[in-house]
Order: C-alpha cells, then structure tokens, then sequence
C-alpha cells in the first residue's frame, strides 16, 4: 500500500504536491552541474568526485526549497514555455509544411487561409473561456497569421535563401 500511495502521489502533477517537480528539478540540476564539473580542466578527470558533487549540490539545492517558491517559480516559467510550445507547434508546423515543400505560393496562402478561418472560428467558439492574457495571445497569433497570408512572398524568399528549400 506504501508503494501504491507513493506513487499516486508522485504522479499527481497539482501544485499542492510538489514532490514529482522536485525530482525532476534534483535530476535537472545533477545534470547541468555535471555537466559544468566536466568542462572545467581539474575536474575532467575526475568522474567520480563530479558525481559525488552533483549529487550533493543537486540535494542541497532542493532540500531547502519551499512548496511556494516551487509554485511561484518554477512552475510559473516552465508552464509559460509549455504553453508557448503547445500553441506555437501548429503555426510552426504550417510553416515547414508551405515553405519546405514545393508548393505554390496560392497554395501556401490557401492553407495559411483556411487555418486562420478555423483559428478565428476556434476562437469565437470559446472566447469567453480564455482570459484577457489569452485573448490577446490569440490576437497576437492571428496577426502573424495575416503577415503569413499577406507576406508569404517574402517568407518564401527567405526560407529559400537560408535554408535552400
């Protein structure tokens, strides 16, 4: 029952329980401080006192961390750049997709056109469910939508220069 009660506990991602952040954060912190241990010329050699060191640094600097400063931030930060990634993947996605392949520019613009409407349509359904910060993420991403359709020359140029499409 120990284990079952650890577990339910470590994968319930809400912020009250902070324990499976905290994991992640010591093994994030083993690693970036290895990581450091490594590069510098007397510790190179010296895999087992580099390990040793993480360790304790990564503990030290985990044990003492409030659920609060967790909450506030760390989570915060993290949770903006998720949110970021989820929402950009789609844009980003189009993007490789009309300006890597050998499209033509009506095409490219159709696509860019019928992913705004459905933005746009995706949007008014549930406008009053986002907040104000939400909505004017969502205006700021309509607006790259209608640089996309209008600039897609441009872009194209671009992507065709840089990155010889």
């Amino acid at each position: 029952m120990a284990i079952e009660e650890f577990f339910t506990n470590l994968l319930n991602f809400s912020q009250e329980n902070t324990g499976f952040i905290r994991i992640l954060l010591l093994i994030l912190i083993f690693i970036l401080v290895n990581i450091s241990l490594n590069r510098i010329p007397q510790f190179k050699n010296n895999r087992g006192i580099n390990i040793i060191i993480s360790i304790v640094v990564a503990i030290l600097a985990i044990a003492y961390i409030k659920d609060e400063t967790i909450s506030k931030y760390i989570l915060i930060p993290y949770s903006a750049l998720g949110i970021i990634l989820i929402a950009g993947l789609p844009f980003f996605l189009i993007l490789l997709l009309t300006h890597k392949s050998k499209m033509l520019p009506a095409a490219r613009k159709a696509i860019w056109i019928v992913f705004g409407i459905v933005f746009i349509y995706l949007w008014y359904k549930n406008y009053d469910l986002f907040s104000k910060e939400q909505n004017n993420a969502m205006m700021g991403t309509l607006i790259l939508i209608i640089t996309m359709i209008l600039g897609d020359e441009y872009v194209h140029k671009f992507f065709e220069k840089r990155y010889k499409a």
